[in-house]
């Protein structure tokens, strides 16, 4: 009876599997026109970018200052040991015994790292702003303000323990940052615009590698010192002003976007499922128009979307069997949410994503909380467009 019973029970799993609809992803790849979240003027059409490294002065300053500081240490030094040399040795010996004074030894100072200086031709063919010609007699001019590479160097000390034996490790922590603001002005140098993105201000950290004594660290700084800072120096200059060009096009331009973008289909088994087919081949040919032919974008959208709609009226949740059960309406509500937003009706997108969250599927969380940021970034800059 037990055996008959465990039969029973794996025939009819076998069977709710065999009836329950599988769902699949075919993946788009297509690019279209992002507006920008701060439409500019219609009146500039041309640009041009103006690096302002004016820390080059601060730089050669701090570098003649420390020269000099340095000549007067070692002149000091010179002028001690000369001293210590013309004394009796009378003198030295009861200078040692009372003042426990020592022969001056040779001071040697440390190489000193200096932000680098960079040059402002590279620095503005590094910003390309999307859709606009670059000129020098432009409508528009985008001000790159470099302040200089800061460092901070401490001393990191980690404990290991490991089988009742504690052993240090010794790196230098270096905190670092350069910040770096932007302006805009139009033909009359005016200004229109300015930023000062937050994150520049902000140390970032990282650490040297790891020595068992702070001998040996201080062995290996005193040879890599200048050339570790030197790449920090390159990197955070290089990260910053790429997200310098990411923000200006971003706020401000007309950039094309490549996506990708996965369209839910439904395997056939027991049922057919020809509406999907046929919106794929429609949605497929409406995303692909999107950058060029906008018009016969939104009518192949729009028929994509009246299947996908059609279906849902056959939604059945609580029956695994039906032709559109649960897991063909949650990826079918996907579909329309994405769909939606690429005909700028927000409302709809909304109102599927809403749909999604009620059938209480964590599932497609993450698909849904995706979709959700694109919709809400679509929607801020659609208004900023229907707002000039």
């Amino acid at each position: 009876m037990k055996k008959f019973s465990l039969l029973l029970s794996l025939f009819i799993l076998a069977a709710v599997f065999c009836f329950s609809q599988n769902t699949y992803y075919e993946d788009i790849s297509f690019s279209y026109l992002r507006s920008p979240l701060q439409p500019l003027s219609t009146e500039f059409k041309t640009y041009a970018v103006i690096a302002n490294v004016d820390y080059a002065a601060d730089i050669a300053s701090q570098k003649e200052n420390w020269q000099k500081s340095k000549e007067e240490a070692l002149q000091q030094n010179e002028s001690e040991k000369q001293e210590y040399k013309e004394k009796s040795l009378g003198n030295k010996l009861v200078s040692r015994a009372l003042l426990d004074e020592e022969k001056p030894k040779d001071i040697i100072i440390g190489a000193k790292y200096f932000s680098k200086v960079y040059d402002a031709a590279d620095v503005s063919s590094r910003i390309k702003f999307d859709g606009y010609e670059v000129s020098t007699s432009s409508d528009l001019k985008i001000e790159v303000i470099l302040l200089g590479f800061e460092y901070l160097i401490e001393e990191d000390i980690t404990e290991k323990t490991k089988d009742d034996v504690t052993t240090k490790e010794y790196s230098y922590k270096i905190s670092y940052k350069h910040p770096m603001e932007i302006k805009l002005f139009d033909g009359f140098d005016e200004e229109i615009n300015y930023s000062e993105l937050a994150n520049f201000k902000s140390f970032q950290t990282k650490n040297t590698k790891k020595f068992s004594s702070s001998y040996s660290l201080e062995k290996y700084w005193k040879e890599n010192k200048i050339s570790y800072l030197s790449k920090l120096d390159e990197k955070v200059t290089r990260d910053n002003l790429k997200t310098i060009n990411n923000y200006l096009n971003s706020q401000f331009g007309y950039s094309t976007i490549e996506k990708n973008s996965a369209i839910a289909m439904v395997k056939p088994k027991k049922f057919e499922y020809p509406e999907y087919f046929n919106a794929y081949e429609q949605i497929f040919t409406g995303y692909t128009y999107l950058l060029d032919n906008k018009n016969d974008a939104v009518n192949y959208i729009n028929e994509a979307i009246t299947n996908w709609e059609t279906a849902l009226k056959e939604s059945d949740k609580e029956n695994k069997k039906a032709r559109v059960n649960l897991k063909v309406t949650a990826v079918t509500h996907l579909n329309c949410a994405e769909a939606y937003c690429w005909l700028n009706d927000f409302q709809n997108a909304r109102r599927h994503i809403m749909k999604i969250k009620m059938l209480k599927t964590k599932k497609y969380d993450k698909k849904v909380e995706e979709l959700q940021n694109f919709m809400e970034d679509q929607e801020r800059r659609y208004k900023a467009s229907q707002a000039m």
